[in-house]
C-alpha cells in the first residue's frame, strides 16, 4: 500500500482541514447515523433532477424502451387523431420545432368556421425561404385528443399543408405536454396527477392524401418493419363527440 493510500495520509489530510470543517466532522462523527441519512435525503434530491415533474406533487414523466411503437429507425413526425370542436380529426400535429399553432383555410372550411369569426391578429409568419406568409386571422378552438382535452389559439394559413392542425412549444409547455419523436408517443399528467400515454396515429394518410411528401414516411417496407400484432394497443385516441371546455371557444 503506497503512502498516498494510506489510513495516515487521509488523517493527516483531515487534520488539514479548516477549523470549521473540523467542527462540523467532529459534529458528524458524533452521530453518524442521523449524518448517513441526511446525506441519503440529499442524494435523493439530486436524483430527482433528471426526472421530469409537472407539480409540486411530483408526477414523474420519463420514457422506457417499452414505448417505442416502431421498433426500426424512421423520420416521422408526431400525427394525432382527434376531434376538432365536435369533428373527427385526423393529421393533428405536435411540433416542439413550431412556435406557433397553425391550421389551414381548407380545414376552417372544413369545420364550416365563417371568415368573419377570425379575429385579427399583426403576427407574421416566416418560413424557412425568409419569406412572409399571410395570415388570415386568428381563432380560439376547442379540441380533443384521448382524455387530452383543451383549447387553442390558432393562426388561419392560405397555404395547404400535411397537418390539420399544428401546435407548436408554446401550446405544449403551457400544458407541460413532453412529446416524444423518438417514441412517437406524448405523455402528460391529468388533473389526478397520473401520467398519461397518448400514442400517435399510425396510419394518418389516407387515399387521395398521399400526395404529400411526409407521406411517403409511412409507406413500403417501413410498415412491414414494424412488429407484427393482431390488435394494435389502446392509444387512448378516441374521444368524446361533445367537448365541454369554456363557451368562449367554437
Amino acid at each position: 500500500m503506497s503512502w498516498l493510500n494510506s489510513p495516515t495520509s487521509w488523517l493527516y489530510e483531515l487534520l488539514r482541514l479548516s477549523k470549521s470543517n473540523k467542527e462540523a466532522l467532529r459534529e458528524a462523527l458524533a452521530d453518524s447515523e442521523v449524518f448517513i441519512a441526511q446525506i441519503s435525503i440529499v442524494r435523493e434530491k439530486e436524483d430527482d433532477r433528471h426526472c421530469h415533474h409537472t407539480s409540486k406533487q411530483f408526477s414523474y414523466i420519463i420514457f422506457t424502451p417499452n414505448d417505442m411503437q416502431i421498433k426500426i429507425k424512421y423520420d416521422r413526425p408526431l400525427y394525432y387523431a382527434g376531434y376538432i370542436r365536435s369533428s373527427e380529426m385526423s393529421r393533428i400535429q405536435f411540433d416542439p420545432g413550431s412556435a406557433l399553432r397553425i391550421m389551414p383555410r381548407r380545414v376552417m372550411q372544413h369545420l364550416d368556421i365563417p371568415n368573419h369569426r377570425l379575429s385579427a391578429t399583426q403576427t407574421t409568419m416566416y418560413g424557412f425561404n425568409t419569406n412572409g406568409t399571410y395570415l388570415m386571422g386568428k381563432i380560439k378552438l376547442k379540441y380533443q385528443i384521448g382524455d387530452l382535452k383543451s383549447e387553442v389559439m390558432c393562426y388561419i394559413i392560405t397555404d395547404d399543408t400535411s397537418y390539420n392542425l399544428l401546435l407548436g412549444r408554446l401550446w405544449i409547455h403551457r400544458d407541460s405536454i413532453l412529446p416524444s419523436t423518438l417514441h412517437q408517443v406524448m405523455k402528460y399528467a391529468d388533473e389526478k396527477e397520473e401520467v398519461k400515454m397518448l400514442i400517435v396515429d399510425k396510419y394518418p394518410f389516407k387515399g387521395v392524401e398521399n400526395h404529400f411528401t411526409n407521406s411517403l414516411l409511412y409507406q413500403g417496407s417501413l410498415e412491414a418493419a414494424e412488429d407484427p400484432s393482431p390488435k394494435d394497443p389502446d392509444s387512448g385516441n378516441k374521444a368524446d363527440t361533445e367537448l365541454d371546455l369554456e363557451k368562449e371557444c367554437l
